[in-house]
């Protein structure tokens, strides 16, 4: 089910936290909102899910209007950051809360119970108290619990925040996964930009309640708008059209007073030859396991590079080295 957020404006008080906001949300996709703490994200994924109403501005649900409707009233599934899970019920009985809002039959009820259980691999915890289970356990019981009442959409509010590094990685593959078999209409909210970027289908990054830039992952990453974007979604060198002419390469840029270029695009070598000819100096190394990144002197101006791991840069790049660059025609 598609979602429009058609000039969403929202206060606290004197507060304007939410800024003239457009976003469309297609039917099945996997929308994200990025952004630094502070942005606004929540705030927009509860004006969707009902629990606040916009100062300013309309909500709509395929082509109804939500904006006045109480969240009951949504049919939307959300997976709050906290799970917000009953600790003295069971996980079947978590999971079966909401179907007995829907007032369904029992029989009905148990069957659909299991099928989302099932769908999460936790049918088999069934009977367990939600303290008995790990935070990734208890994620996958509210996910359940939220797919269960066949929302039309799914709101995720930073579900993996809770979960350690490998656990989250995990995770959020499954949920890719579950979003893809499902075909269900999903905004995800994160703060992480390796979550957006590795299970979107459109990103929207947010700062200080405005939206700088929509795009898909890709677009998002190698056309960032500002200097902002380019920094918060990964980390980019920034050169001025001068220091671009210094450094020999020939690229029209005109009309732009810097450009962005990735760590990872700026190729390096031990040895001078004819691609490899703009020299500079290793001032240090941060090694990463499967990368190495490397601060470098170039020109008395800072520049990083990022490169895989292959074993041999461990012994030949150290602090103090001199070494030549190439910069990516494109």
């Amino acid at each position: 089910m598609k979602v429009i957020l058609k000039d969403i404006e929202h206060k606290f008080g004197d507060n304007l936290v939410l800024k003239n906001i457009n976003l469309e949300i297609r039917d099945g996709e996997l929308y994200t909102l990025l952004g630094p703490s502070g942005c606004g994200k929540t705030t927009i994924l509860k004006i969707i899910a009902g629990f606040l109403k916009p100062t300013n501005g309309r909500i709509f649900l395929g082509e109804q209007d939500i904006t006045d409707l109480p969240p009951e009233k949504r049919n939307i599934g959300t997976v709050f950051q906290n799970y917000a899970l009953f600790p003295h019920m069971s996980v079947e009985e978590n999971v079966l809360y909401g179907l007995k809002l829907k007032k369904l039959s029992r029989k009905l009820m148990d069957e659909k119970a299991k099928e989302y259980l099932d769908l999460v691999s936790m049918y088999e915890y069934r009977k367990r108290k939600i303290p008995e289970l790990s935070g990734g356990q208890q994620q996958r019981v509210a996910l359940a619990r939220s797919l269960a009442i066949e929302p039309k959409v799914l709101l995720l509010d930073e579900p993996m925040s809770n979960l350690d590094a490998a656990l989250r990685d995990k995770t959020r593959e499954e949920i890719h996964i579950l979003q893809q078999k499902l075909k269900i209409t999903t905004l995800f909210i994160t703060h992480d930009q390796k979550e957006a970027l590795s299970i979107s289908d459109t990103v929207a990054v947010l700062r200080n309640g405005e939206c700088l830039q929509i795009g898909t992952p890709r677009e998002i990453y190698m056309r960032p708008t500002n200097q902002f974007l380019a920094n918060f979604i990964g980390e980019s060198n920034v050169f001025t059209q001068s220091e671009i002419n210094t450094f020999g390469i020939n690229q029209n840029i005109s009309g732009r007073e810097e450009i962005f270029i990735r760590p990872e695009m700026i190729k390096m070598n031990v040895k001078k030859s004819d691609i490899f000819s703009i020299q500079g100096e290793i001032r240090n190394t941060i090694f990463n396991g499967s990368t190495i990144e490397y601060d470098l002197i170039v020109f008395n101006k800072l520049v990083k590079v990022l490169e895989l791991n292959t074993g041999e840069n461990l012994e030949k790049k150290q602090p103090n080295c001199i070494v030549y660059l190439s910069f990516p025609k494109n």
